[in-house]
């Protein structure tokens, strides 16, 4: 089993806790390969990286494989970029040109999530002859959305077409790299760098929109699930309905889509507690470590509800500088 991920140093803490439910979740017979493609995550946080793989790859034949993104910079140089979205959000286009050519599929895992069981049916699911499988995004759900794909007409898309979240994939490589897919998806985001929203996401629902293959919403069940009774009415809406109790209390992969993470100090995600306990038992910190981080959050409460209210005036302060 082959697993992708890729983060930067902003994400290094719940990429070892990813990590860590993705082997806690492994048959202990499993053979697992893992990839992390990294874009500037610091010495210091990659040595507990490999303490956490350590930890819950006891028992099993676990590789972990670690690749500066920062040597392929000059293929992104040119891409956009804001606070939420870095040059690693488009990292995992470039898998199969990383991971070694003996591999048929790889599974690619975004750092903001945690997996709830075994991945080993998600590593066997059929391709049907499509280069990618993947769920469709919970808020975003067609191309014609409003954050969906502003040039949609320009491929000739209907306004209806289902529109896919990047952060769960499984990739067939042997497709993927006949169709040349890695350097169409960067071609289109470098084009259309003015409209688009959601970095190489869009690119991918772009490049690939007729030709991907839906899975279990469970296998990426976004933060979108709050709103599932405001949901626009379509077959995938009746779908989720048809599983709603499964696909709320017992997903999966729960992913943490959206601004609120479970590690922020204010978060008020519903996952935040689930998230709090795989970080504990994750073995990222210490238990001394992990008390005296609880303490430091605290401490910083005041420092982060300034922020969080002054953040309006603030943007509008660079606004103002950049004119």
């Amino acid at each position: 089993m082959v697993v992708v991920s890729a983060a930067d140093n902003r994400f290094a803490l719940p990429l070892g806790v990813m990590l860590s439910t993705v082997l806690r979740n492994a048959p202990i017979d499993a053979v697992v390969h893992l990839y992390v493609l990294s874009d500037g995550i610091a010495p210091a946080n990659r040595e507990r990286v490999d303490r956490v793989v350590a930890m819950h790859g006891t028992g099993r034949t676990v590789t972990l494989t670690w690749i500066d993104a920062r040597k392929h910079s000059d293929t992104f140089a040119a891409l956009k970029t804001t606070e939420f979205f870095s040059e690693a959000a488009y990292l995992r286009v470039l898998i199969p040109d990383l991971v070694s050519d003996r591999y048929d599929r790889a599974i690619y895992l975004d750092a903001d999530l945690v997996v709830e069981r075994s991945l080993a049916p998600l590593w066997t699911h059929p391709f049907h002859g499509a280069p990618l499988l993947a769920v469709r995004d919970y808020s975003i759900q067609t191309v014609g959305h409003p954050k969906g794909l502003a040039r949609y007409r320009d491929l000739d898309l209907s306004r209806s077409q289902p529109y896919f979240n990047s952060g769960v994939l499984v990739l067939n490589l042997p497709a993927w790299r006949q169709s040349n897919t890695s350097d169409r998806v960067l071609e289109y985001a470098h084009r259309n760098r003015s409209v688009v929203s959601h970095a190489d996401q869009d690119g991918l629902n772009a490049i690939l929109a007729r030709d991907w293959q839906p899975l279990d919403p469970r296998w990426n069940r976004q933060t979108g699930i709050d709103s599932l009774d405001r949901w626009p009415e379509s077959d995938f809406r009746a779908s989720v309905l048809a599983i709603r109790e499964e696909v709320e209390n017992d997903p999966y992969i729960d992913h943490f889509t959206g601004g609120d993470k479970p590690w922020h100090i204010l978060s008020n995600h519903p996952s935040r507690d689930k998230f709090l306990r795989y970080l504990r038992e994750s073995g990222w910190f210490t238990p001394r470590e992990f008390r005296m981080w609880q303490a430091v959050r605290r401490l910083r409460l005041p420092e982060q509800y300034l922020r969080r209210y002054t953040r309006p005036l603030r943007h509008r302060l660079r606004e103002a500088l950049r004119s």
